[in-house]
């Protein structure tokens, strides 16, 4: 499993709050809250206090959103690995984040035989931005979250602009590559859009299935 914060409980400089569900602020203010009844958070700046602001304040957080220039995979392992992540609906990684993948967590993030031991299992919708770190498994973990009969997987959508440079591209950083794209390509029973830049996939509960190209935006 992946790396965990070891966080401690609420101090005399803590500000509880047990009214507040939904919340929009700067992550590292999050260092002097705890609030037990949030639901709904976006954050922006650096993200390491994140994971101990869910272990002082025992959420259950069912919509998260990341502005950031990185998310880097030690705090976004730990912040996945909550408790306060099992009940995860949304994730949202904005566009012009970098988020870093290791291939352990990609492969906790996958579907497989077991599907007790993945990550987030309430996930619906899932939109990232810019992946790097581990090409040739994010595109296998999307398909299995789109064709595992226990997944509740919905929608994905991936932006990343620097495709329209291949000299900048991720298919060099070694991120999203072509045979993620290819794969993600192959999903049944889902509606795609997409271009070189950004792909949208919708899952369709009929069995229909359609695909559509883009141009970039």
């Amino acid at each position: 499993m992946g790396g965990h914060w070891q966080g401690s409980p609420p101090t005399l400089n803590s500000l509880t709050h047990c009214n507040i569900h939904s919340l929009v602020i700067p992550c590292s203010y999050l260092a002097w809250l705890v609030l037990p009844q949030l639901s709904h958070l976006l954050i922006t700046g650096h993200g390491d206090e994140l994971p101990r602001f869910l272990l002082r304040s025992r959420c259950r957080i069912l919509s998260l959103a990341i502005g950031s220039y990185e998310t880097r995979s030690d705090w976004l392992s730990s912040t996945l690995h909550s408790p306060s992540s099992t009940s995860l609906i949304e994730l949202r990684i904005l566009g012009g984040t970098t988020v870093w993948f290791t291939a352990e967590l990609l492969a906790e993030l996958t579907y497989t035989s077991s599907p007790a031991d993945v990550l987030c299992p309430k996930l619906k919708i899932l939109h990232l931005s810019r992946a790097r770190g581990a090409s040739g498994q994010l595109g296998p973990m999307i398909f299995s979250r789109f064709t595992h009969p226990e997944s509740h997987l919905e929608h994905f959508g991936y932006r990343d602009l620097s495709l329209e440079r291949p000299e900048n591209s991720i298919l060099i950083e070694g991120g999203f590559d072509e045979f993620d794209r290819h794969t993600i390509l192959a999903i049944p029973n889902v509606h795609v859009q997409y271009s070189d830049t950004w792909i949208s996939i919708t899952r369709d509960r009929t069995g229909a299935r359609s695909l559509r190209v883009m141009d970039s935006e």
